[in-house]
């Protein structure tokens, strides 16, 4: 299971580069309770790649304390990466010298791998030479990749929104409210072979598999169609 993801909380002495945490923070840090966050500490952390950037924001900080948001990675002792949703503010004193930077940091690692998934799918099908697509429970069409413009001759743009018996010729049935039911259950329909129709109206004969898509409370919401 996907671990909650913690807030932990600091303050940062720019003058005298001492840190202070919450105990989350040093989860998030992969160090023990006790340890001296110094400013130097926190900064060796930092993937070599990250320190960069950084540096950089430490820097415009000290002049410009408007609130920031970055994301860092972060190599634990043990060897392990966490990247961390870092965001804060410097706080001037009474001169108007920024003087402190408060903010807190999250880790967003496990989110970010299933974002980064999520992209790397959606490329996939993006470019695949298979005709893909999707529709809602009621047989809409609501997603449409480029080898189903290439195979049925729509564009996305004309296709999205609409019924997918527009694909049927009007002597083939349409499976959907049977099959709507098998998916309910689990099961997916392989290799079904059958015939559609393109835009000029051609002909075309296919082999379809179709699998059910869950919504997050695990109902099925509607089908893949390749």
């Amino acid at each position: 299971a996907q671990r909650i993801a913690q807030v932990g909380s600091f303050e940062l002495d720019l003058v005298g580069g001492h840190q202070t945490g919450s105990a989350e923070m040093y989860r998030l840090f992969g160090l023990e309770r006790g340890r001296e966050l110094a400013l130097e500490t926190v900064k060796s952390l930092i993937h070599p790649d990250d320190r960069p950037r950084a540096e950089a924001l430490l820097t415009r900080v000290v002049d410009d304390p408007a609130p920031y948001e970055i994301h860092l990675r972060f190599v634990h002792p043990d060897g392990a990466v966490r990247t961390l949703l870092c965001r804060g503010e410097g706080i001037r004193d009474a001169s108007g010298r920024v003087v402190r930077l408060v903010g807190t940091n999250q880790d967003i690692t496990d989110r970010q791998r299933v974002q980064e998934e999520a992209a790397r799918l959606a490329s996939i099908v993006e470019f695949s030479h298979d005709a893909i697509f999707s529709v809602t429970e009621d047989g809409s069409v609501v997603a449409w990749n480029a080898g189903a413009e290439r195979l049925f001759g729509y564009p996305a743009v004309d296709i999205l929104g609409q019924h997918h018996s527009r694909l049927l010729p009007v002597d083939i049935p349409d499976n959907w409210p049977r099959w709507r039911e098998q998916l309910t259950t689990g099961s997916v329909i392989n290799d079904h072979e059958t015939v559609r129709l393109r835009r000029d109206g051609q002909r075309v004969p296919v082999a379809l598999t179709v699998s059910p898509i869950r919504d997050d409370a695990g109902t099925v919401s509607g089908a893949s169609v390749i």
